[in-house]
């Protein structure tokens, strides 16, 4: 299945991204943040995302959801006030993740600033975000809805911002003991998100957090690991060029995907691509490179996920972005070449 993240909502895409893409019985990535739906108390209201949704499905195409816990960078706005209010719950900020007042590296339990990155592993962040996880499966099961990729941390990942400083929020504080506690929290959310009794696929991204500290990605096969026992498919939000060369793919997504082929798998590119292909403007590549690549290792089911601009780069005439430099051609028909062939192997 191939899906186009994120929706801009313009005429332009409408007109030249929408028809090519129903044709490839593709769809959208609708996201949802948890502070736009849950209003604590257990009230949750679906209306934003419902009418986000509808026009997609009227108009023949599929589409996904995308669950966000807390934003993926710098400063969040997706966790739910409540959430963050919480006495015992613990805020972290560091280099990556500031926050709006930027400050010093630390988890705090003040509140003095409710944009930094929540412990998701903390009860008071992961029991709400779990029953908002079933409360939105059994709103979902009967809408037509293709999957739902669903976060454990950041974004729709299972990133781990500030682990430097959460190690010392957990006994003994080793970095060792961190992944533990992390997995052990991913695995509690994955055993919790197939109790609710999904009708559609479940996809969770899973991430080499530790990596630096430890030298290995083993919480990214603990978590496929995990994921794959509940039933929970395995993505990756990290493809690039280097994955077709190196023996650790991004996040180690290869050999994940190889050792769980019963579940759903997916993956986005890290960024918007590369028509060109060279590291001049980023390190993803070239769809007419990454595409066959993914057809020949993202075993049935797959998911493939890409970004706005390279879709209208595909199909859009005219389109220019920093991406897609004014020499390039587009509508560009590599793109719709690697995409039809892609399409066609699903």
């Amino acid at each position: 299945m191939v899906f186009q993240t994120p929706v801009p909502a313009d005429s332009e895409f409408q007109t030249y991204v929408m028809p090519p893409l129903k044709k490839l019985g593709g769809g959208v990535v609708i996201e949802a943040k948890w502070n736009q739906i849950d209003q604590g108390g257990g009230v949750y209201d679906w209306a934003p995302v419902d009418d986000m949704i509808a026009p997609y499905l009227s108009a023949g195409l599929k589409v996904a959801l995308l669950l966000v816990p807390t934003n993926d960078g710098t400063k969040n706005s997706a966790t739910p006030d409540y959430v963050l209010d919480s006495p015992d719950q613990d805020i972290c900020f560091c280099s990556d993740y500031p926050g709006a007042m930027g400050r010093p590296p630390g988890c705090y339990t003040d509140h003095a600033d409710l944009t930094g990155f929540p412990v998701p592993f903390e009860t008071t962040f992961s029991a709400p975000w779990q029953a908002f996880i079933a409360a939105a499966i059994a709103h979902y099961n009967s809408m037509g809805i293709s999957y739902a990729r669903i976060g454990i941390a950041a974004g729709g990942e299972s990133i781990a911002h500030c682990a430097s400083e959460m190690q010392n929020l957990v006994s003994p504080a080793t970095v060792q003991q961190l992944e533990t506690t992390w997995d052990t929290n991913a695995g509690a959310q994955y055993a919790a998100t197939a109790a609710a009794k999904p009708t559609f696929p479940i996809v969770s991204g899973v991430n080499c957090n530790f990596f630096q500290m430890l030298g290995d990605c083993q919480d990214a096969a603990n978590l496929a690991k995990l994921a794959a026992a509940n039933g929970i498919g395995i993505g990756s939000e990290g493809l690039q060029k280097s994955d077709l060369t190196s023996q650790q793919t991004s996040n180690d997504w290869l050999p994940n995907f190889e050792a769980y082929t019963d579940v759903p798998h997916q993956l986005q590119t890290n960024t918007e691509s590369d028509p060109t292909n060279n590291n001049a403007l980023n390190g993803t590549g070239s769809w007419t490179v990454l595409l066959p690549f993914v057809g020949q290792h993202c075993p049935n089911p797959c998911i493939f996920e890409g970004y706005s601009g390279d879709f209208r780069g595909a199909y859009q005439p005219g389109y220019t972005d920093q991406y897609w430099p004014a020499t390039i051609t587009t509508p560009y028909v590599p793109y719709q070449q690697a995409l039809d062939t892609l399409a066609a192997q699903q």
